[in-house]
């Protein structure tokens, strides 16, 4: 195809060879002839704002030879633009595709670079020096586990609380300390070595044999960089394999470093040859599971709780007090760096708590992870009186009726305000070691009830001592606002401070207008076939007994002297 160019300069030859074909003897050559700019632009609007519209041949002409020479200088520039434009982005596309084939052998690059710095280092050193520290370097392999305990005790005196450095710093003293005695070990080794053939042989036999020592030293130093790299290779297969399942965008770089790694040493297969070397235990790949399951997701914290192992554990007032805290939950749920939730003040005093520490130890975590991810429990399944379990007020209500077709109207009043305002707050909660807790929490509608008739009370009381001419005074543990205002100025200290506390009731009881009842307390459940025996202790220290049929999401449990007209609750989850 003709450029631009060619085109003019072919216009320009037939312009020539007719030259009354345009007025002009002679063509107007721009080259020879340059336009002014205004000039230019003048002669171009007289081609288009002619009013006959017919132009001479020579504007014409003009016109054509302007356009195609502008247009050419455009095109070229537009080429030169789009040819820059080119080469930066395949420069980019070839950067970044050169940056991710470095990423994809980062596995290889590091261990290239151990054999070359070892093999290099066992040529300088020699063979003798270089032998002496594989020795201490296959010792130290073995032996930096088995004798990590001895320094175990150690880490708390160096000031470092996380007990993560409790399992990863004493086994690495002790490979350090070994490998470090024996490289010290093996200066004079080689010094009596170098001096014999340097004083007791001629020079041809000393030259040949350090020649042999440092050939022998690279290939010691070839297998000191297999060692190395299979201790490498077992440090990011077993510190990866957490880091994948909690590694995000705002993790640390060196954190990314080893989950990439990680990745890399499956994709390879090279998992497979450093799983028959891994010291690790199962359950510290079970527990790397949970924890990178709740990382990722954090609605299941509920399930957790609920889980019938730390139902127990679920009403401890720190675990309540880091469940509760808005500013640890959105980290969680904003994924923010696994490590500043572990470092979390909250968090860090229940991993460093005996107790929590040994209940959660005794957990079995395959049945734990199978109860998050699918809400099913192999273990605990078979004994459906576990969990968590809520009063269905209209079940109970409806029950009780049926149970008592001959109430009257006042005992049925009675007992729906008991029922639906006193006990609606109700919950049990049965444990696998055997126990259960019924706790009542009273309505807001009930603490109304309950300040009314204890104020009805004390000015009762205050008026029987006022008529019997003794001075009124404030039963113990009555709110100093009420007291002061039933029984004069200065008395609410008293009632305030009691000299000695009583043991406190689940409920207010013995007051006018409030339901009684015993409910609240704590007690043991056994399995008897299909049902439950029950034995409740209360707030009073009364016992009682009764039987309950637990199902999927149904308890229904009959217990004696719970309150008149009253022995079958009704639970559900």
């Amino acid at each position: 195809m003709r450029s631009a160019e060619d085109r003019l300069k072919i216009r320009r030859r037939q312009d020539s060879a007719n030259p009354q074909h345009c007025g002009r003897e002679k063509p107007f050559n721009p080259a020879v002839e340059p336009r002014k700019s205004g000039r230019m632009g003048k002669s171009h609007n007289a081609c288009q704002q002619n009013p006959n519209g017919q132009q001479p041949c020579h504007a014409r002409a003009d016109c054509s030879q302007l356009h195609q020479l502008h247009h050419a200088r455009l095109t070229t520039r537009g080429r030169h633009v789009g040819l820059g434009l080119t080469i930066a982005s395949t420069f980019f596309r070839a950067f970044g595709a050169v940056a991710a084939t470095i990423a994809s052998m980062l596995t290889w690059l590091i261990v290239i670079a151990v054999f070359g710095l070892l093999g290099l280092a066992g040529y300088y050193r020699g063979a003798v020096r270089a032998g002496v520290s594989f020795v201490g370097l296959v010792l130290a392999s073995f032996l930096a586990l088995p004798l990590a305990p001895t320094l175990r005790p150690l880490v708390p005196k160096l000031g470092l609380t996380n007990q993560l450095w409790w399992f990863v710093l004493p086994p690495v003293a002790v490979f350090v300390l070994i490998v470090l005695i024996f490289a010290i070990v093996g200066l004079p080794v080689h010094h009596k070595v170098a001096l014999f053939y340097k004083y007791n042989t001629d020079d041809h036999t000393r030259i040949r044999w350090e020649r042999l020592n440092q050939r022998l030293g690279v290939c010691i130093g070839m297998l000191e960089a297999t060692i190395y790299c299979l201790m490498l290779g077992l440090v990011f297969y077993v510190a990866g394999y957490p880091a994948v399942q909690t590694t995000g965008d705002e993790s640390p770089a060196w954190q990314r470093l080893i989950a990439s790694v990680r990745k890399e040493i499956h994709a390879n297969g090279l998992d497979k040859s450093l799983a028959s070397l891994d010291p690790m235990k199962e359950n510290y790949y079970l527990a790397s599971d949970l924890i990178g399951l709740l990382y990722q997701n954090p609605v299941l914290l509920e399930r957790l709780l609920n889980y019938p192992a730390f139902l127990a554990l679920g009403e401890r007032d720190d675990i309540k007090d880091l469940v509760n805290d808005v500013e640890f939950l959105n980290a969680w749920q904003t994924k923010a760096p696994i490590l500043n939730l572990i470092n979390h003040p909250k968090v860090q005093g229940l991993i460093n708590n005996a107790e929590v520490a040994n209940e959660v130890s005794q957990v079995d975590l395959k049945d734990l992870i199978q109860y998050l991810s699918t809400g099913r429990s192999a273990r605990y399944d078979e004994e459906k009186i576990l969990g968590r379990w809520n009063l269905d007020v209209s079940a109970t209500f409806t029950l009780a009726r049926k149970e008592n077709p001959d109430m009257s109207a006042q005992e049925m009043a009675k007992l729906k305000t008991l029922i639906g305002i006193f006990l609606a707050k109700t919950t049990m909660m049965a444990t696998p070691d055997n126990k259960f807790r019924v706790k009542v929490e009273l309505t807001e509608q009930a603490n109304r009830m309950v300040e009314a008739a204890r104020a009805a009370a004390a000015a009762a009381a205050a008026a029987a001592q006022a008529a019997a001419g003794e001075t009124p005074q404030p039963p113990m543990g009555m709110d100093p606002r009420m007291a002061e205002r039933y029984f004069g100025r200065g008395r609410g200290a008293r009632a305030a401070q009691p000299e000695e506390q009583p043991r406190p009731a689940a409920v207010p009881t013995d007051l006018p207008g409030v339901p009684q009842f015993s409910l609240a307390g704590e007690g043991t459940w056994e399995r008897d076939g299909s049902r439950y025996k029950l034995s409740l202790t209360d707030a009073k220290n009364q016992r009682h007994s009764g039987t309950c049929t637990a199902e999927e999401d149904r308890l229904v449990a009959k217990l004696e002297k719970i309150a008149p007209n009253l022995q079958t609750l009704v639970f559900v989850r």
